[in-house]
């Protein structure tokens, strides 16, 4: 048997810090954005029932990967990306690159990458930005295998 190894390393946040923090109603319009013909989306929105959001039912590859995956859709940037663990864990972050692989789109500082993370993160939460800024890990380093 063999096992696979990858590295999930830069600058981010593990996602299951946010999950108590889910707002179901900026969840619930933001979901119907990506996805503006479900009808049980539209229903849940135009009837305020925020309550029946759950976003586990978008996750598992359908439409997203995870909750991580959805975090990139928010990140209106396309510079941050998102990876498991292989053990259940998800992380939303920003990898290092080389400055040869850089694209006008990158960010210039680590400032930027915070400020980036936080709006995308904020879009789905009812989290703060100091309290977004608290979660992020500078120093994201995870070994995954599966």
């Amino acid at each position: 048997m063999s096992m696979c190894y990858w590295l999930i390393e830069g600058i981010g946040i593990d996602v299951e810090k946010i999950v108590p923090f889910l707002d179901k109603k900026d969840l619930a319009h933001f979901l119907l954005e990506q996805l503006p013909d479900d009808e049980e989306l539209s229903s849940i929105v135009n009837d305020g029932r925020y309550e029946a959001m759950d976003y586990e039912e978008f996750t598992g590859g359908n439409p997203f990967d995870s909750l991580a995956d959805m975090l990139t859709h928010c990140d209106d940037t396309d510079s941050l990306t998102f990876g498991d663990d292989g053990d259940g864990g998800s992380y939303f972050y920003y990898p290092p690159s080389m400055p040869w692989h850089r694209t006008d789109n990158e960010p210039g500082s680590v400032d930027e990458v915070h400020r980036r993370i936080i709006k995308a993160v904020k879009k789905i939460t009812s989290l703060l930005d100091s309290e977004i800024e608290e979660m992020i890990d500078d120093d994201l380093y995870v070994v995954g295998m599966g």
